[in-house]
């Protein structure tokens, strides 16, 4: 018996639905006291690890634009694995959501997966004391590489850029990941327990990465202060995480990305919010469009930097295209850029070719420079994309008039 989902099929021993239910989800009531809609922040599955030889839950929580938008027709998207997901799913998939929306998207939308414990000291903490035996943190992490991630690849539209967030042990565990495997680009460790196993990994790091010429990720570190005992180097947490620094400072190897941060005002509870937030912000550093250079700014430009952008990233992340398609409308406004308005809507639409939204500004854009025959062109594109709309029918009639 196979599972239909919604990239195609997968053995129902590998991946099943867990809950019928809404996931973090609450019921509003008007003032009647009538049941109204339910907020959806995600839903609960469950999949049979063999890995693991146990049933593991897991929670998703998709991007507003995941069904239903006009303009993100079947759009791809970023998967970010969260740890301790019992705690950190909801303020995470709402942290990525107010960060990815609005008008100046400071990150791309992702696909959230958070992961709950059963038995959290047994899968976040690694032990290589004895190298012939598989931790078990080593056999948690083969579950999300070779069991998790390919189902999530399976069900939904993903790219290949992939986000780790870990706090504490699990923080502790995004390290581990960091240095051993290339299955993520990013990474951000709230306040990992570096001090673990007296520093077993910082020596760990000073081994793997002295024989690597190049990384290809980037990784976060938010470091609480301890109320009890403060200081950036005080106690063992905080020279753990300082030493660790200094072993990344000292190994110069190319495309090494990382930053770390001492929270002062924060301690190991307080420290998540705001750690994800400035985390996210410098892993994905020049995803925000730079409105400020729009006037200096060229189509090839923009292109290059977001294709250098998803390179670093490992996935695809071409530039918010709402705000694009807003940006070459704006500069329409202005005679003397229409061409440089056109450059930027092909570019949008390059970029969304599956929505008829930049084919129609595309098209507004040859109107305004005269070229009718161009505007027809782009038009008939988006009635392709758009059969029933009369906007586009209205507008097509009276160039052919």
């Amino acid at each position: 018996m196979r599972l239909r989902i919604a990239k195609g099929t997968y053995p129902v021993s590998v991946m099943r639905k867990a809950l019928p239910l809404l996931f973090l989800s609450f019921s509003l009531f008007n003032l009647n006291g009538q049941p109204a809609t339910d907020i959806v922040i995600g839903r609960a599955y469950s999949i049979d690890s063999e890995v693991l030889g146990e049933t593991r839950q897991y929670m998703v929580s998709l991007p507003a634009s995941y069904q239903g938008d006009d303009f993100y027709i079947d759009k791809s998207y970023p998967v970010m694995i969260v740890l301790d997901g019992e705690r950190l799913l909801q303020l995470t998939a709402s942290m990525v959501q107010t960060m990815s929306s609005g008008g100046t998207e400071q990150i791309p939308e992702m696909i959230v997966i958070g992961i709950p414990n059963t038995d959290r000291s047994r899968d976040m903490l690694p032990n290589y004391a004895n190298e012939a035996v598989a931790s078990g943190a080593v056999e948690f992490r083969r579950f999300i590489e070779e069991e998790l991630l390919p189902a999530a690849d399976i069900a939904y539209r993903t790219t290949n850029c992939r986000i780790l967030v870990g706090h504490s042990y699990s923080g502790l565990f995004a390290v581990d990941t960091f240095l051993e495997n290339d299955s993520f680009k990013g990474f951000v460790a709230i306040d990992p327990s570096l001090w673990w196993d007296d520093q077993v990994l910082i020596k760990r790091a000073k081994e793997l990465l002295a024989k690597k010429e190049t990384f290809t990720s980037s990784i976060y570190f938010g470091q609480a202060n301890n109320p009890f005992n403060e200081g950036i180097e005080a106690g063992r947490l905080g020279r753990a995480v300082q030493a660790f620094t200094r072993t990344l400072d000292t190994l110069h190897v190319a495309g090494l990305r990382y930053q770390t941060h001492f929270y002062e005002n924060e301690d190991h509870y307080s420290i998540p919010l705001i750690t994800l937030y400035d985390g996210l912000q410098y892993l994905f550093e020049g995803y925000k469009f730079p409105l400020n250079q729009i006037k200096h700014s060229t189509a090839e430009s923009i292109r290059q930097h977001y294709n250098a952008l998803s390179e670093r990233m490992g996935g695809q992340l071409p530039p918010p295209g709402k705000l694009l398609n807003q940006v070459g409308l704006y500069l329409l406004e202005d005679e003397e850029r229409i061409a440089d308005a056109i450059k930027i809507l092909e570019l949008s639409a390059e970029s969304y070719p599956n929505s008829h939204i930049p084919y129609l500004s595309l098209a507004e854009g040859y109107r305004q420079a005269g070229d009718t025959e161009k505007a027809i062109t782009q038009y008939k594109r988006a009635l392709e994309l758009s059969p029933a709309n009369e906007e586009i029918k209205s507008r097509l009639a009276e160039l052919k008039n």
